[in-house]
């Protein structure tokens, strides 16, 4: 990891006194291209994901291939190191609703960028990545069915 990636997961990790709640129920990561800041998001919540049993990561991106891609990266450098024959979990690759369930019950899935495909679901975390890139028309109607996702899990992040 570069420094900014560190950075990024020092900020992301950050807690409160006694070690429950995170310092920053909001993160805004703006960095440079190629500056490793989503390879430090990923790498935190897919390490909350083998940490913590039942967490759960909703993510997405400026559209549903994007989105899709992201998380197939992910996926294959996974599978490569033996995710599934370790016993961690399993890799689901459906066109479209890509998701990775990991043996302690959490699971990381993506959604298209509709308000509409948050709903009905909670959520520890949701990432989205290159958010500037999305319709400034759909950013707040994507807030608001994106954000209820955390009203129920005790320790959110966005």
């Amino acid at each position: 990891m570069f420094p900014q990636g560190l950075q990024v997961a020092r900020v992301m990790e950050a807690r409160r006194r006694g070690g429950k709640r995170y310092v920053y129920p909001e993160v805004a990561v703006e960095e440079p291209r190629r500056a490793s800041k989503t390879t430090a998001i990923w790498s935190v919540l897919l390490g909350r994901c083998l940490r913590i049993p039942g967490y759960r990561v909703v993510a997405t991106a400026q559209d549903g291939s994007h989105a899709s891609d992201k998380l197939i990266e992910y996926m294959e450098v996974l599978e490569a190191r033996g995710f599934e024959e370790q016993d961690l979990g399993s890799l689901y690759w459906s066109n479209g609703k890509e998701k990775i369930k990991f043996a302690n019950g959490s699971v990381l899935w993506r959604v298209t960028p509709k308000p509409g495909a948050f709903r009905s679901a909670g959520a520890d975390a949701i990432l989205f990545d290159e958010a500037g890139e999305l319709d400034p028309e759909i950013g707040p109607a994507m807030l608001a069915g994106a954000l209820p996702l955390m009203d129920t899990r005790p320790n959110g992040q966005g």
